[in-house]
């Protein structure tokens, strides 16, 4: 599953016509890890901290990410219709540190289910034209989001509980084994 963050296909309202609803944390627990036979890589969650990745780019980079607006589509939860945007850096609203808001393109090589499409705000969808806001995104993140460096690879431990802040985080899970896993989440404002 892709990095994102929770809540950016969530309407406010059943009657909104905008995508985006996120919430400030995630409470999780672990009712089924994956199974010991399964591979350990499988199942993990993948929870990179943005704040420390866009302190290690370049002031420059920093600047035109912040001047960039991404849209996401995807036809998850029935939402097609509609359209999520969000700018690239946002300022957490607890601690007024700069975070990151993206959701990694999955288009229909990376997943059967419910791809995702990523476009810069004003990037004609009919253009034969690079989007090239939205690949110097990608580009500039892509290999960081799943760096050690910043990113902690999460094997989960039944019974556990995590939380996690859903503005400065964004969280990934890598494929699930064939016992699966079983999770409860909990969002919190």
């Amino acid at each position: 599953m892709s990095f994102h963050y929770d809540g950016m296909f969530k309407k406010k309202t059943p009657e909104s016509t905008e995508l985006g609803d996120a919430p400030v944390f995630m409470f999780f627990h672990c009712v089924e890890a994956a199974p010991p036979e399964d591979d350990p890589k499988h199942g993990n969650t993948i929870i990179t901290d943005t704040r420390r990745l866009l302190s290690s780019l370049p002031e420059s980079t920093v600047e035109r990410l912040k001047k960039i607006s991404l849209e996401y589509r995807t036809s998850l939860f029935k939402q097609q219709e509609f359209v999520h945007t969000s700018p690239v850096v946002v300022t957490h609203p607890m601690t007024g540190e700069l975070a990151l808001r993206y959701h990694e393109p999955w288009g229909p090589e990376k997943t059967k289910m419910h791809p995702t499409y990523v476009t810069s705000v004003g990037y004609d969808l009919e253009s034969s034209d690079k989007d090239e806001d939205a690949d110097f995104v990608t580009e500039t993140l892509q290999q960081r989001l799943y760096s050690e460096e910043f990113a902690h690879w999460h094997q989960w431990v039944k019974g556990e509980f995590v939380v996690m802040d859903n503005v400065s985080q964004l969280h990934a899970r890598t494929k699930l084994g064939m016992g699966g896993r079983h999770m409860r989440r909990i969002h919190l404002n």
